[in-house]
Parts: structure tokens; sequence; C-alpha cells
């Protein structure tokens, strides 16, 4: 089969097509032809930085989900059969044409979602649920979501509209702005343009904000102005400087919970434990419409390297890297950030040739 590999740490050139060998299926697992990936904001920063396995030894292949065909399952297995489509939560190897994943990963396509557009599903949705279960929301709570929050925040909004709440967004743009209204935002905030603690006072007269979901660090002091007594700040993983300091005087005087969560599971149970709550209080709302993917765009798998130079962030002092990196290549990685484009509306998939029959 073909697959995407990193040899070593750097810029997207190093995304590279390779053959590789048919992956081993276990007893447990099942084998899943590949109809489409999707390409994460830890896929950049594995890419950058070097992978969560490192290289020690071998090849990393990026992707930590997909969607596809069933194409064989091991001894063991039950629940599936050759011919499901399905979708997976994977730790790594989804940037190829097949995957071998424990059965207890795998996630049905909704009826209403294309094959390829289910490759988007099951990160947004896993990490998503884990922040909404925190929250726990009812009819008329108060959250606000940072626009670095991406893709994951997206589900945040679509699945804190059906639990009642009422949600506030923030961005830079008036153009990202109104996509989020477009999926239920009910008060935006242009954070360029506008002070965000006095906006948030000014709405909430004065009562702040009971959830405050984040990704940024630096936003620690401004997060917490606008939490109300009791709130909740969470952070979907650390992203960008990690300059921001705790402001424990503040967190004790509002009584306020602070707390980051991230992807990643210490047991196979624990995943499965995961799935199964998806199954349950996630795919009934994108079943009926209330929860949608949204694809921002697709590409063919041999153009990884592309797809990740579309989804990520650069500004001057890379664009400067960029142009030194043509003509030094082994200095080309300093035009990267790791960090995703505010343009970037939704999710970009990779689609290896794929035939659904």
């Amino acid at each position: 089969m073909k697959g995407i590999v990193i040899e070593k740490a750097g810029g997207p050139d190093v995304l590279k097509l390779v053959e590789l060998d048919d992956p081993p299926l276990g007893d447990d697992e099942v084998l899943i032809r590949i109809a489409a990936t999707a390409v994460n904001r830890i896929d950049l920063q594995c890419r950058l930085f070097g992978s969560r396995n490192s290289f020690n030894g071998g090849l990393y292949i990026p992707g930590l989900e997909c969607s596809g065909i069933i194409i064989a399952v091991g001894q063991g297995v039950t629940e599936w059969k050759v011919g499901d489509k399905v979708c997976a939560l994977l730790n790594g190897a989804g940037y190829a044409e097949q995957v071998a994943v424990s059965a207890k990963m795998v996630l049905p396509v909704p009826s209403n979602v294309p094959l390829t557009h289910a490759a988007s599903l099951p990160e947004a949705a896993h990490n998503a649920w884990k922040v909404i279960s925190e929250a726990q929301l009812v009819r008329g709570r108060k959250l606000l979501l940072h626009e670095c929050c991406g893709y994951v925040g997206l589900f945040v909004l679509q699945m804190a509209k059906c639990k009642g709440a009422v949600v506030y967004v923030t961005a830079e743009t008036d153009e990202k702005l109104d996509f989020y209204k477009r999926h239920g935002a009910d008060i935006c905030i242009n954070c360029k343009n506008e002070d965000l603690v006095t906006r948030v006072m000014e709405e909430t007269r004065m009562e702040g904000i009971d959830v405050v979901v984040d990704s940024w660090a630096v936003n620690l002091e401004k997060d917490l102005k606008i939490l109300s007594d009791w709130g909740k700040l969470l952070f979907v993983d650390l992203h960008g400087p990690k300059g921001g300091n705790l402001y424990l005087t503040a967190v004790m005087t509002k009584q306020a919970r602070v707390q980051v969560l991230n992807r990643w599971w210490k047991t196979l149970d624990r995943a499965a434990c995961i799935v199964d709550h998806l199954k349950k209080e996630v795919w009934p709302e994108i079943e009926n419409g209330s929860v949608k993917p949204v694809v921002y765009e697709t590409l063919p798998l041999s153009e990884a390297a592309a797809a990740h130079k579309l989804m990520e962030l650069t500004d001057y002092g890379q664009d400067m890297w960029s142009v030194i990196g043509y003509f030094v290549p082994w200095l080309g990685h300093y035009a990267c950030t790791g960090k995703v484009a505010g343009h970037v509306m939704g999710k970009i998939l990779l689609t290896p040739d794929f035939e659904e029959s």
C-alpha cells in the first residue's frame, strides 16, 4: 500500500509518499480501506517538532482519524463485519491506504454524512464531548469559545447549542465570526476591534461567563476576568507561548475551576469507554442534523505537504524563513509554526485512491 511517512522533523516537505507493507491484522482489530483521513493540528506539530512516538528506528505515519470500509476482521471481532462503513480514532497511521485498528476504536458512519466527510468526525467529537461533559451545561448557561480552539471548537459550539446554552465566540475577523454565527453562535466578539472583558461584562450585566473554553495559555488573565463566580475554565490542550501565569488569587476569589483536557487516553479500555459515550450522546445529534461536519478542502493523499501548507499559520517572520529555505533547504522548517491559520474554517481531508465498490 501507499502511505505518507515522516523520516525527520521539519517543514511540510518532509512528508513523503512511499510504498509500505500492508498492516498486520490482530485478533481484536479490523482492517479499514481508508476513504479519507483528516489533517489535525497535532499532525502539524508532530511533523515540525517530532512525533509522540519519535522517529526511533523507523518511519512515522501521521493521521489520528479516518473513514473507510472494513475489508477484514480479526478472529475475536464480532461487532463489525466486512463491508461496514466506519470511521475511527487512531494513534497515528491514518495517512495511508489501509489501517488496522482495535475494533473498540471504531464508530459507524452516520447515515446523513458522506463516507469521506466522516473522517472529520472522530477527533472533534471526542474532544468536544470531553468539554461538554466537564462543562455540565444546562439551558441558559453561558459558554464562551475562543477561535483558537479550531475545529474542536466548532463541535463544542454545536453541541452546546444542543444543550440550550448561550454561546459567545471570539475571533479576529468578521468572516470567521459570520462562520460561527451560521453554526449557531449567539454573541460574536471581534477581539481586534473590541475589548473582550468590557464587551463580555456588558453583555452579561457583570455576571461573567459560566464556562470559558480556550487553548492558548496567554489568554489566561483575561479568561479569569470574564469568568463568573464558581465558573470553569477549560483548556483544549495548551498551544502557543506558554507564558500564561496561573493567577491563583483570582481562581481562589471566584472559586473557579481550571482544567486542561487533551486527546490522549492511557488505556485502550478508557478509549473504548469514550467511543461508547460518543455513540450514545454525540452520534444521535449528528444523525438528526444538530451537529454537522464542515469540510474546508479535500486533497489527494499524495498532496499531504500541500495540505499542511494550506493549514499552517505563517507570519512575516515565517515568510522570511520560507525565502531563505528555498536557497538553504535545511533552514526551511523555520518557516513553519505548527499552528492552524485563521482562514481555515473546517477540516482539510486527504483521500487515497478509493473505490467504494
